[in-house]
């Protein structure tokens, strides 16, 4: 923490974590385990980067998947078992891109839904049913 490279920052840290142990228990332990291997080998993480993956599990599977890249704060975390956005059932397959079409009829129900919201492949089939998903 006394390094300043570190870049710690201590009004960022709440003062008790909340929720965490709820956002790492949907990972998979394999994803859980190489992301540790990687942070393990890691030279030197800065606080910024530690404390982005301590509030979005996102940030971890990048790592687990080897990516140099971390998520920006506006991609939303669609996790297995994760409620639809639309019907609120808990869903494992999520469906990114439905069609046009489908989306101008899910806006007509749900006019705040967005797509980067996704939605599980049960809504789409009742709204897309030709869609082949």
């Amino acid at each position: 923490m006394l390094d300043p490279a570190f870049r710690y920052d201590p009004d960022v840290v709440p003062a008790r974590p909340t929720g965490m142990q709820a956002l790492y228990r949907s990972l998979p332990t394999a994803d859980l385990r190489a992301a540790f291997e990687r942070l393990w080998a890691w030279d030197r993480p800065t606080h910024p980067e530690l404390w982005a993956m301590a509030q979005d599990p996102r940030q971890v599977l990048v790592w687990a998947q080897g990516a140099a890249e971390v998520l920006g704060p506006t991609m939303p975390l669609r996790r297995p078992g994760d409620p639809c956005p639309l019907c609120q059932f808990p869903t494992h397959r999520w469906v990114e891109a439905p069609s046009p079409e489908a989306i101008a009829c899910i806006r007509a129900d749900f006019p705040d839904w967005d797509p980067t919201q996704g939605l599980c492949e049960r809504c789409v089939e009742f709204y897309d049913p030709w869609s082949g998903q």
